[in-house]
C-alpha cells in the first residue's frame, strides 16, 4: 500500500478514442502555431537592416514638374513615380510640339538618371546626366539629350515631390 491506496497492476485507465483524436489535434495546431510564428518571425527578420542603399533610394515617390530643352527651346512636362530601386516609370509632354509619351528610366542613389521618353509614332529620346535632391526638396538637374545616338542638346528639369 501506498498513501493508503493499493497499487495493483491490474488497474487500468479507460481513454476514449475522442480523447486520444482531440489530444493529437491539439498536438498539430500546437506544432503548427509554433511553425507558423518561427516563419513570420524570420521573414520579418529577415526584412530588416543590412541592406543596400540601392533600395532606398533619396528620389523616392511621385514628382511633377517642367523640363526645358537649353538648346531647341522646347518645354514640356514630366510626371514621374520614383520606386525605392530607382526604377522611373510616368509621362512627358512636350508643350511646343502637342507630342505625349512615356518614360521608363532609372536613377541611383547618386543621382545619376537615364530616361526614355517613348512616343506613339515610336520614336524614342533618352536624356542622361545627373540630378540633385535640392535643399527645397525639388529634384533638379541638366540631363543631355540623344536620339538614335545623335546628340539634340541639353535639358534642365525640376521636378516637385506629389504628396
Amino acid at each position: 500500500m501506498l498513501n493508503g491506496f493499493r497499487n495493483s497492476s491490474k488497474t487500468r485507465s479507460i481513454v476514449s478514442t475522442d480523447d486520444l483524436m482531440s489530444a493529437k489535434v491539439v498536438r498539430v495546431n500546437q506544432r503548427f502555431t509554433i511553425i507558423a510564428a518561427m516563419v513570420l518571425l524570420s521573414s520579418v527578420f529577415a526584412g530588416c537592416g543590412g541592406g543596400s542603399n540601392s533600395l532606398h533610394s533619396p528620389f523616392n515617390g511621385s514628382w511633377r514638374g517642367t523640363w526645358t530643352d537649353t538648346t531647341t527651346t522646347e518645354s514640356g512636362n514630366l510626371l514621374v513615380n520614383i520606386v525605392p530601386s530607382g526604377a522611373v516609370s510616368g509621362s512627358v509632354s512636350n508643350a511646343t510640339t502637342g507630342g505625349n509619351g512615356i518614360v521608363a528610366g532609372k536613377v541611383s542613389s547618386a543621382g545619376a538618371m537615364v530616361l526614355t521618353y517613348t512616343y506613339p509614332d515610336g520614336s524614342s529620346v533618352t536624356d542622361s546626366g545627373t540630378v540633385i535632391l535640392s535643399s527645397s526638396g525639388q529634384i533638379t538637374g541638366t540631363l543631355t539629350e540623344t536620339q538614335s545616338g545623335t546628340t539634340l542638346g541639353t535639358a534642365t528639369v525640376a521636378l516637385t515631390n506629389v504628396l
